[in-house]
């Protein structure tokens, strides 16, 4: 089965090792394609022309500074329980001197907050299950299935060039009636940057998040069945049970 990968470059300094690393620990087909942010349109805009060029069945959304282990694409499609979910993978730091994934610094489930930011919780307990639901992803190392990515519309390019991907795709899926999964057995290390990218920035985040609320709040998101407050009442449910 083949994976299309999308990848938004922004100036990325390690695009090579990360397209390399894609394909040396993929156990099926993939086609990496890459858009470069030449008319500084932004992640979202590159994102949108990477899908439609994707052969794939799934879409695999990952940022260009990031290391893949083996059998991700497999261990990701047997994630699914319908062709509704979004699958996510585990995520990890990345040494970037060494260029090597920190087993011991990273995050599992991802919440999104009031403010629809998100944060990640920590690492799961070893012996709980290898595939959970969560609330959100960060936005990166994230599946669904290329004709779900359409059917909700895309990256909605009006919120900007950057970030809330994570609060985006989680409200779309969960919303219209999807659920997210992270598989823990599927680790993405991603390099966090501790610089802000050009044409971001906190209010036109804030202004992004804003839109976004709004928009699931009236309940104008695409194929949306549930009401904005109804994701994290089922998350405080979920928790009250454990």
């Amino acid at each position: 089965m083949l994976t299309s990968v999308i990848i938004a470059d922004l100036n990325e300094r390690h695009l090579p090792e990360t397209v390399e690393n894609l394909y040396d620990t993929a156990s099926d087909a993939v086609e990496v394609i890459v858009k470069k942010d030449d008319d500084s349109r932004g992640m979202r805009r590159c994102l949108n022309k990477a899908a439609k060029e994707a052969k794939g069945e799934y879409l695999f959304k990952v940022d260009g500074h990031c290391i893949m282990q083996n059998g991700w694409d497999v261990k990701l499609h047997n994630t699914f329980t319908s062709d509704r979910d979004m699958a996510v993978c585990s995520i990890r730091e990345i040494d970037e001197p060494s260029w090597t994934i920190r087993d011991d610094k990273g995050f599992d489930q991802v919440t999104i907050n009031s403010d629809l930011t998100i944060i990640g919780q920590g690492l799961s307990d070893p012996d709980s299950p290898l595939i959970q639901e969560t609330m959100a992803s960060i936005g990166c190392g994230f599946m669904l299935a290329r004709n779900r990515f359409y059917d909700l519309g895309g990256m909605w390019e009006e919120l900007w060039r950057w970030g809330n991907l994570g609060a985006e795709w989680a409200l779309k899926v969960w919303l219209s009636g999807g659920r997210v999964f992270v598989n823990r057995d599927v680790i993405c290390g991603h390099l966090f940057r501790r610089q802000g990218l050009a044409g971001g920035g906190p209010e036109r985040n804030r202004l992004s998040r804003h839109i976004l609320g709004r928009r699931f709040a009236s309940m104008q998101g695409p194929e949306q069945i549930y009401p904005l407050g109804w994701l994290a009442k089922r998350f405080n449910k979920k928790q009250e049970v454990a």
